[in-house]
This record gives C-alpha cells, structure tokens and sequence, in this order.
C-alpha cells in the first residue's frame, strides 16, 4: 500500500470532461477529497463531493491490495446507487492503471480504463478512457488533484 503514498492527503479537484459519447458537450467541474489510511494501513479510502456542469456528486472509493492476486482492487460508490469494480497495478512508479469491469452506459456494456498519474508530491491526475463497441478508447475524465493549502 506504500505505493499509493503520493496520493494520501487533502486535495482540491479540477474536472474536465472532454466532448465523448458520455458527454456530448464535455463539461467542467470543481471538489474537494481526502485519501486517507484506513483499518490498519490495510486500505486507502477516497472521499469527495464535487459539483460542476455534470451536477452534484459525492463518492466513496476503498483500494486494496490483494496479495494472492497480486494486484490493487479499487471499489467505489456514488450517492447516485451506482457501484463499481476495477483491479490494477503500477505501470511505473508513478502511474497506478486501473481496469474497470461491468460498467454499462445507457444500457450498453463499454469497457473503461484509469489512470492515477504523479506530477510533483502536490499534484496528481486522474484520467479515465471508455470504449463501447467499436475497442476505440476515447477520453472521457480527467481529474487534476491539487494538495490544499492547510494539510491535514
């Protein structure tokens, strides 16, 4: 779980969301999160509330590490009900890649991928691409994650 040290803090959120089959006029938004140890270093949780041009949104995600996979498991939850599942690990040091699974957009199952990407220590990017179909990738999210000023 150490690896996922450049992520542990108070963040300020800056959304974009690029013109795709899931935001057709693309968007912008503003949060706060926190990603914090939890159960005895055995979990990283992420918490965040957010509002832009997608609406208002609060989420909670759990990483984990499986030692007998192998690999970090991620859950996350929305206050929207949805839930969902992806597994990864580190492409480098300073890339966490996830792949999502089951995800569907309205009604049709899309195959996604993310990315936690480390700038610098105060500053981390989240990037997410989905594919319906056709396997072409397309951006859908992207996340900056800025340190906030009074650390906690």
């Amino acid at each position: 779980m150490d690896e996922l040290d450049f992520m542990l803090g108070s963040w300020t959120l800056d959304y974009k969301l690029p013109r795709s089959f899931m935001a057709t006029e693309g968007g912008t938004g503003k949060g706060i999160g926190v990603l914090q140890r939890a159960l005895n270093g055995r979990y990283v949780f992420f918490d965040y509330s957010a509002s832009g041009t997608f609406g208002q949104a609060k989420a909670h995600g759990i990483f984990a590490w499986d030692a007998k996979e192998k690999l970090y498991r991620y859950w996350w939850f929305e206050d929207s009900g949805a839930n969902l599942v992806a597994t990864g690990n580190f492409v480098d040091d300073d890339t966490l890649f996830l792949a999502w699974q089951d995800t569907e957009f309205q009604g049709k199952k899309m195959r996604c991928q993310q990315t936690f990407t480390k700038q610098n220590p105060d500053r981390f990017i989240l990037r997410m691409e989905c594919s319906l179909e056709n396997g072409v990738f397309e951006p859908v999210l992207e996340v900056t994650f800025t340190r906030s000023r009074n650390r906690s």
